[in-house]
């Protein structure tokens, strides 16, 4: 995971004349970018992963070792286009018992899928790695009961929002941020993020936890006169978060530091990433001193740097990023080489590959 950084005096947002359009600079642009979601969280997982999501628009440093994003795709439109079909005059308990029920689910997906241009042994494979046992476990919850109230949920909702508050000690910083929430349901006053990744101890799915938290500061930061008429009325402070998987639901804890500390670090690094003239300087700007070493983000970390990037066996956790996290930080043998400007950058990147 990416080392802690002091958070920002402030986001460099565009001036008036700029967003206006009255005013055309040449050159690297003034302003930092307006980060989504997932930019944010290549920068909580590894700094060298948010360098090439920014620098090349490489944003897969998360997906690891898992298959396409067709078959998460795929998943996410089945859950919702099941869930939606399930009112009027259609429900399980039309369709007999349980096992007849997954049955007629099962063929539903392949179908599905077929559509969609899966062959019968992929399809075949998703059903039974992933879709199977979500359908088993929420027809067991009732979930899957017949929706009573139409127009009460909601799916691939994108929010945005240019001055997201995030608490920093007795005061607050503002970050642009947008994103795609998977799952609104107004009746159950809940957030989902659905993932097909699986996880084999007490917590969700690496990140994914930051993840539905990122998605709810934005919609739960917006006002109600910019909100639908009829969501005008729900309380986004105090919805459920809820990070779904195949085989479980984790509920997360709004509460507590850690997820404030992992989003101004990140927008610290996205800040240096994409506009800062001199990354070596701005390394060095985080609190205190000491030293690291260890491998990581697919090569091995050495050198001098602060006391708040804690030393970690692997900055990725496992998961693989490209190449090695000293390039980005300038603070290794070549520490005296400080990466000006994006011509710096670009040829850090032609070494990184």
């Amino acid at each position: 995971m990416a080392g802690d950084r002091s958070p920002l005096r402030s986001w460099g947002y565009p001036d008036r004349a700029i967003l206006d359009g009255n005013a055309f600079p040449s050159g690297k642009p003034p302003f930092a970018p307006f980060p989504s979601v997932t930019d944010v969280l290549n920068a909580a997982l590894c700094p060298v992963a948010a360098l090439h999501d920014l620098m090349h628009g490489d944003d897969t440093a998360l997906l690891g070792d898992y298959p396409s994003r067709g078959r998460g795709d795929l998943f996410h439109q089945f859950v919702s286009n099941l869930k939606l079909s399930l009112r009027g005059d259609f429900g399980p308990s039309d369709i007999g018992p349980r096992s007849s029920q997954e049955g007629v689910f099962r063929n539903r997906f392949l179908e599905f899928a077929s559509r969609r241009g899966f062959g019968l042994g992929d399809a075949q494979n998703i059903w039974q790695e992933s879709v199977e046992p979500w359908v088993r476990r929420k027809l067991l919850q009732g979930e899957l009961d017949q929706q009573d109230k139409p127009g009460t949920l909601f799916f691939e909702i994108t929010v945005a929002a240019p001055k997201v508050p995030f608490q920093l000690g007795t005061g607050r910083r503002h970050y642009p941020l947008r994103g795609r929430i998977d799952e609104i349901d107004l009746a159950k006053k809940r957030i989902v993020e659905r993932t097909t990744k699986s996880s084999a101890t007490e917590d969700p799915p690496l990140l994914k936890d930051l993840q539905v938290w990122l998605l709810w500061s934005i919609l739960s930061s917006l006002p109600a006169n910019e909100l639908p008429v009829d969501w005008q009325r729900a309380d986004f402070k105090g919805f459920e978060l809820v990070v779904e998987t195949p085989n479980r639901d984790f509920i997360i804890d709004k509460s507590g530091d850690v997820f404030l500390n992992k989003t101004h670090s990140a927008y610290a690094w996205i800040s240096d990433i994409a506009i800062s003239d001199d990354l070596s300087s701005n390394a060095s700007s985080v609190r205190g001193t000491g030293s690291f070493s260890g491998s990581g983000c697919g090569g091995t970390i050495s050198g001098t740097t602060s006391s708040s990037l804690r030393p970690k066996k692997s900055w990725c956790d496992g998961v693989s990023c490209l190449g090695p996290a000293s390039y980005l930080l300038g603070i290794t043998e070549r520490k005296s080489q400080s990466f000006k400007g994006n011509e710096r950058l670009h040829e850090a990147m032609t070494d990184l590959h």
